[in-house]
């Protein structure tokens, strides 16, 4: 096996099987790469498949923008039947006999999901309250009340029906839970529902796709291949306008200092943010607006040494102290 560089930084693409959990990949890739730093970008249910994002090293700085992206399912919601934890894994509470099977009636009913909706998250769930995990509370046998959020749903449709089986796709906000989706939908049928089969087909602008395999990663692992699996930083920041920084600017920013900028992008839907690149149109970091004409730092993602060392001996620019 080759040694692994264990300053390796990126973005990895995993397509999750079922029967793990999202730590259990971190974990593994821990073990395969001796990699500390790994952050994941959205919890799966062990019982999910698809789009994982992994983040190695300073990838782990963008991981929030990768988990606010929007994303896409395809999923399978078996009707007349509802479990405790929205999912096949989960115990029986509820059968129905009375299961719609007008076509029409179930895209009526499916399409009422579609926008902006207030979802209440299931018990079985890792959010906390009262400083407990809902999950932890939900396996004593508690139940308690949860608040309704705000999700949106780009996009809902059915794919298939076929008896009791209702095959879904779906594109959402961040925090929309597809199980309470299922849930949801099976009370507004009358006849209850629970997911039996979920995948997460997209997250951002990454396909499942453009997934490995954990054996397939593994293997790259052993023969030192690694790094041509992972995808840079900017594919978590695509949605951000850019601003170009000359290499005094780039010096200020990546020490923390606020840079003076003559023009900047419109940043309309993000809040004033921008990734800021360098001259050579590599990714220096994410930068807010600092009143009318600056831009400060709030996420560098090259060190203070290399960018120096790199404007010294690429465009002999002799720096001085900030």
């Amino acid at each position: 096996m080759k040694t692994m560089d264990t300053q390796l930084e990126g973005i990895l693409p995993v397509d999750k099987p079922q029967g793990c959990t999202s730590h259990d990949v971190v974990a593994r890739l821990r073990r395969l790469t001796g990699v500390r730093k790994i952050g994941h970008a959205g919890t799966l249910d062990p019982m999910a498949t698809g789009v994982l994002l992994l983040c190695l090293g300073r990838a782990t700085r963008v991981v929030s923008y990768l988990t606010d992206a929007e994303k896409e399912y395809r999923f399978r919601v078996r009707l007349g039947v509802s479990t405790d934890t929205y999912d096949a894994e989960g115990q029986v509470v509820a059968r129905s006999d009375a299961i719609p099977t007008d076509a029409e009636t179930i895209r009526r009913a499916v399409a009422q999901f579609e926008g902006e909706i207030d979802q209440i998250p299931p018990m079985f769930s890792a959010l906390k309250v009262g400083g407990r995990r809902l999950y932890d509370l939900a396996r004593q046998g508690e139940v308690v009340e949860r608040t309704a959020r705000r999700v949106r749903i780009r996009l809902i449709e059915v794919e298939r029906l076929s008896e009791a089986d209702l095959d879904l796709r779906a594109v959402c906000s961040k925090g929309t839970y597809v199980r309470s989706l299922a849930q949801d939908l099976g009370q507004a049928l009358g006849c209850g529902g629970h997911v039996t089969v979920l995948r997460r087909t997209r997250v951002g602008g990454v396909r499942v796709e453009d997934c490995e395999t954990l054996e397939a990663i593994e293997k790259a692992c052993g023969e030192g291949e690694l790094p041509s699996l992972l995808l840079p930083m900017e594919r978590a920041l695509l949605r951000l306008p850019v601003l170009s920084l000359d290499w005094q600017g780039l010096t200020r920013f990546c020490s923390g200092a606020s840079v003076p900028v003559e023009e900047m992008p419109p940043t309309p839907a993000e809040e004033g943010q921008m990734r800021v690149v360098g001259r050579d149109g590599l990714l220096y970091g994410i930068g807010v607006r600092a009143g009318a004409g600056a831009i400060r730092p709030t996420a560098v993602l090259r060190e203070m040494n290399k960018v120096l060392k790199l404007a010294t001996e690429t465009h002999g620019i002799a720096q001085k102290p900030l």
